[in-house]
C-alpha cells in the first residue's frame, strides 16, 4: 500500500516537474525535482535489508545522488559539477553494492560490450560541446558505463 501511495504521488510530482520545465521556473522545477529524488531514500528505508552490506552502499549511492540532483538542479556551473562529482560518488557506491553481492567476472556478457559501444557513441557526440568539461564527463559517462554493466 506504501508502496503504491510512493508510486502515485512521484507520478503527480514528475507532471509536475515536467510542467515547470516547460515554464522555465528553476525554483519550482528544482524544488519539486528534489523531493522526486527523495522519493527513491524513503523508498529504500521501507524495504526489507536482508543483504546490510548491499543495503548500505546502495543507500549511500541514493544520498550522494540526491545531493547532485539538487546541485544539478541549480543553474551555477559550480553546482553542475558538484552535481556531477556527487552522481559519480554514487555510483561509485552502487558499483561497491552490486560487488557485494556478485564476482566482477559475471558482469561480463555480450550486454556489455554493447553497452561500452553506445556509451563510446554518446561520448563522441557530446565531445565537441564538452570543452573544459571533457574530463568530468569522460569520468562520469565510465563510472555509468561500468555500474550499468554491472547492475
Amino acid at each position: 500500500m506504501v508502496s503504491a501511495l510512493i508510486m502515485v504521488f512521484g507520478f503527480i510530482l514528475l507532471l509536475g516537474l515536467l510542467y515547470y520545465e516547460k515554464k522555465e521556473d528553476r525554483k519550482l522545477f528544482a524544488a519539486l525535482k528534489s523531493i522526486l529524488s527523495l522519493l527513491f531514500i524513503i523508498t529504500a528505508l521501507l524495504q526489507l535489508h536482508p543483504v546490510p552490506v548491499y543495503y548500505h552502499y546502495l543507500f549511500l549511492g541514493l544520498v550522494s545522488c540526491f545531493i547532485g540532483d539538487v546541485c544539478l538542479a541549480l543553474p551555477q556551473k559550480k553546482a553542475f559539477l558538484a552535481g556531477l562529482v556527487a552522481f559519480g560518488v554514487g555510483h561509485v557506491l552502487y558499483l561497491v553494492s552490486f560487488l557485494s553481492i556478485t564476482q566482477i567476472y559475471h558482469w561480463i556478457s555480450p550486454w556489455s560490450f554493447i553497452i561500452f559501444f553506445m556509451s563510446a557513441l554518446i561520448f563522441i557526440w557530446l565531445r565537441p560541446r564538452l570543452n573544459s568539461m571533457i574530463i568530468p564527463v569522460l569520468l562520469y559517462i565510465l563510472v555509468i558505463t561500468v555500474m550499468a554493466s554491472g547492475a
